[in-house]
């Protein structure tokens, strides 16, 4: 469930032309074996169509549907399906069906003959692994509106499947509570109000377990949700069982439900079976590898944030020395805190008080090194956080939903964002709740900061086998060496040298780990003499270190000596992405192949991300990109520039329809993950003055702004744009028009465009002043665009 998807053991089957070759191709699935007349499918499919063409075009969409699926396997078709003159039959025996093993699984468990429910292990089992199976909605994000009658069949599984796994999650949960299981219980209750927020049942349950847990104050916390959700949205008070279930939490009584009073005594009168605090959100990514050698670090600076003065606590060091990986071993570690702080309160609901967690709100990672522009700081700390900042000063509207929150906000890499330091200030005073630790090669030069200086790991203390391994610098080597040498072993014949080059490199890890990324190449005497011989490698800004050494230049350069040719041009081409990038981005930019972008990864030059998206995504290490664009000349760096700005500004324009449609948002979220390469290439193009592509893509980029409420961002984006065309009015060449396009059309629709983003932010005196002059530069037929929402926009000003 979920999501539309069709894999083989050879992989995802992706081919499909059309929606309407998908909403067969589930419809057939889930008919569980019965045969389909034609006539019936064509009806449901085409019914605005006459008969006769609604069978051809069922006839056409069978015919693409076999080709697709025996292009991806052979004789597939074949396996799934019989199809004769009259009827299409799905094998229901022949795949894997989510949806008919989900309903499967809970059947069985329906028709067997158990005492209790939590005493038969076989079919906890089976609703277990049936909740797994529900990945979300039937088919999300996916419908046909010219098919109602599908629409309606689609409707009427998508409530029956929600009413059956939510279903399956409460006896799931009711179970464990009865085993005393109380955090498997809690998890799944949790999982039950994702889907239903307003059923009040969850919500007792879920108070039941935490007051149960000895969590009476988050209990009452889980009331107060409930009560406000249902007055607001619903427009009615919690039900008298409801009501009367937090004034037993609230005397210390067992709060036990008509429901809790069944369940076993010795589950009623023993301590809980386990202690369930629910962890404060956080959006912190997985650990890829293990944390080396930074034990002693990550204590120290958790001391730190415990002290009460320390609102602001800086990571400073040199590039690639781990100030990021450090920052999320602590947040991480602040979580696992969390945890063990409230292990040790009292479970008794006797008096006891509820801990109160100081990051209550959350722990959450907000990355800035793909920003290029200050006022992009506060979008991304909302997009961290899940936040929507509306109204005319997003600023404001960030420090208001921050100002009464518990959290920590990690903002890594800040040293080229420094003028963006005021914002931290203002949060620090207007929400004294929140705590913020950053990492930077620069300090933000705050009244309130307090530095911390990161250092490299340590060095062997000897070169015997025995000292070199007390290291972590030499443990950190080994582990990356093992990476790409599985069989790598320190050894008495190669730990001098091992030694050798993790003092070279004075234990920064991204140059150890480059370095170890080698060893299944070359032998280690030779990784460290290429080392020695540029002694200008490290990118150390510290005073005490000889000025030959503050540079990683010679790894990037070593490195860059062992690519072939292609490896070359792929990875000086990706340089010019911001915030990541698809192998198919790669490909149309930077003429990168899917295989010499894995040979990248391979060799520690790139990052694959596979949890992203259906295909992925790469990143590149700042280091490495500023490295990498360094060996692009000039002609070459803007013929790449101009393709990244072509693809990504076509890629805003292909979305115009869909934002205007049922699959808005959708499409508003692919522009949002490739926000910060839409940023550059609609930035790169207003310098250019790319005409075309800029009115193109205008629209849609208007439209995506819209969509998600940043008026002020958007508005700061087309005045640049409109006064960079207006400048290129006035420029002496101005009349050799390269294009058929005018630029005065162009100013007409980028004003029109920023006056009504100025509308929405509540500017209306200078929204009016822009509206004018865009009719005024459309009239007379230049610009029916900018004339039009000229109107629009004076009229609404």
């Amino acid at each position: 469930m979920g999501t539309f998807e069709v894999t083989t053991a050879a992989g995802a089957i992706t081919g499909f032309r059309t929606d309407k070759m998908r909403a067969l191709l589930a419809y057939l699935a889930l008919s569980e074996g019965r045969p389909q007349r034609r006539e019936r499918l064509a009806a449901l499919f085409w019914p605005e169509n006459d008969h006769q063409n609604a069978l051809a075009n069922l006839r056409l969409t069978l015919h693409r549907l076999r080709q697709t699926l025996d292009n991806a396997s052979p004789d597939l078709t074949a396996a799934l399906f019989t199809i004769t003159h009259s009827t299409v039959t799905f094998h229901a025996a022949a795949a894997q069906v989510d949806v008919l093993r989900f309903q499967r699984l809970v059947a069985e468990c329906e028709v067997h003959s158990h005492v209790d429910l939590h005493r038969c292990h076989a079919c906890l089992s089976r609703l277990a692994a049936a909740v797994d199976l529900y990945g979300g909605e039937l088919l999300a994000g996916f419908g046909l509106e010219d098919a109602p009658e599908f629409e309606e069949w689609l409707l009427l599984h998508r409530e029956t499947l929600n009413h059956l796994g939510l279903m399956t999650l409460h006896h799931l949960a009711a179970a464990y509570e009865a085993q005393g299981d109380l955090k498997l219980a809690l998890h799944y209750a949790q999982r039950q109000l994702a889907l239903d927020p307003y059923r009040e049942e969850t919500h007792r349950q879920i108070m039941r377990l935490l007051a149960r847990s000895g969590y009476a104050g988050r209990a009452l916390a889980q009331y107060e949700t409930c009560r406000r959700l249902l007055r607001d949205e619903v427009g009615v008070e919690p039900d008298a069982e409801t009501i009367a279930l937090a004034a037993q939490i609230r005397a210390g009584e067992t709060g036990k439900s008509t429901q809790a009073s069944a369940l076993p005594d010795q589950v009623q009168g023993a301590p809980p079976h386990s202690q369930i605090p629910v962890r404060p959100l956080h959006n912190l990514p997985a650990d890829v590898t293990p944390l080396v050698g930074r034990a002693h670090e990550v204590a120290e600076l958790l001391a730190r944030l415990q002290e009460p003065g320390v609102r602001l606590l800086t990571l400073v060091g040199a590039g690639g020395i781990g100030k990021t990986r450090l920052a999320l071993a602590v947040a991480q570690a602040s979580l696992d805190l969390f945890d063990k702080s409230n292990a040790s309160a009292s479970p008794s609901l006797h008096g006891a008080q509820s801990p109160n967690p100081k990051y209550a709100d959350g722990v959450f990672f907000v990355a800035l090194a793909p920003l290029t522009e200050v006022t992009a700081i506060r979008a991304s700390i909302a997009t961290a956080l899940g936040l929507e900042l509306r109204g005319s000063d997003p600023d404001q509207a960030l420090i208001q939903a921050l100002h009464t929150k518990q959290m920590l906000l990690v903002l890594d890499n800040f040293e080229h964002l420094l003028e963006g330091a005021s914002l931290v200030a203002e949060i620090l005073q207007r929400a004294p709740g929140v705590q913020i630790l950053t990492t930077s090669r620069e300090r933000l030069a705050l009244r309130s900061e307090h530095l911390y200086q990161v250092q490299g790991l340590d060095a062997a203390p000897g070169e015997t086998v025995a000292e070199a391994l007390q290291a972590s610098s030499v443990q950190f080597f080994v582990q990356c060496a093992r990476r790409v040498y599985a069989s790598f072993q320190l050894s008495p014949a190669n730990v001098a040298d091992v030694v050798r080059i993790c003092r070279l490199v004075h234990g920064a890890p991204l140059a150890l780990e480059m370095a170890a990324a080698w060893v299944d190449a070359l032998p280690l005497r030779a990784i460290a003499d290429e080392i020695e011989q540029r002694a200008d490698f490290l990118a150390f800004d510290w005073r005490d270190v000889p000025e030959r050494q503050r540079s990683l230049r010679a790894v990037f350069e070593w490195s860059w000596k062992l690519l072939n040719p292609d490896e070359r041009r792929a990875l000086s081409g990706i340089a010019v992405f911001r915030g990541g990038f698809t192998v198919a981005a790669a490909q149309s930019v930077a003429g990168a192949a899917w295989a010499v972008l894995t040979n990248l990864v391979h060799k520690s030059l790139l990052n694959w991300d596979e949890s992203v998206g259906d295909e992925g995504r790469y990143d590149l290490h700042e280091l490495v990109r500023q490295f990498a664009a360094q060996q692009l000349d000039a002609a070459e760096l803007a013929a790449v520039e101009a393709r990244h700005s072509h693809f990504y500004l076509a890629l805003v324009a292909a979305r115009e329809q869909r934002l205007a449609r049922h699959a808005s948002k959708q499409a508003a979220a692919e522009i949002q993950g490739e926000i910060d390469n839409v940023r550059q290439a609609w930035m790169w193009a207003v310098r250019q003055q790319t005409l075309h592509e800029l009115d193109a893509s205008a629209f849609t980029l208007w439209q995506f702004y819209s969509f998600i409420g940043l008026w002020s961002e958007g508005a700061g984006v087309f005045q640049l744009a409109a006064e960079g065309v207006r400048r290129s009015m006035r420029s002496p060449d101005a009349g050799a028009e390269p294009t058929s396009l005018s630029r005065q059309a162009l100013l007409s629709k980028l004003m029109a465009i920023h006056a009504s983003l100025l509308i929405s932010l509540s500017k209306h005196e200078q929204a009016l002043a822009l509206a004018l002059e865009a009719i005024a530069l459309g009239e007379d037929g230049v610009s029916a665009e900018g004339e039009t929402l000229g109107h629009l926009v004076a009229g609404q000003a």
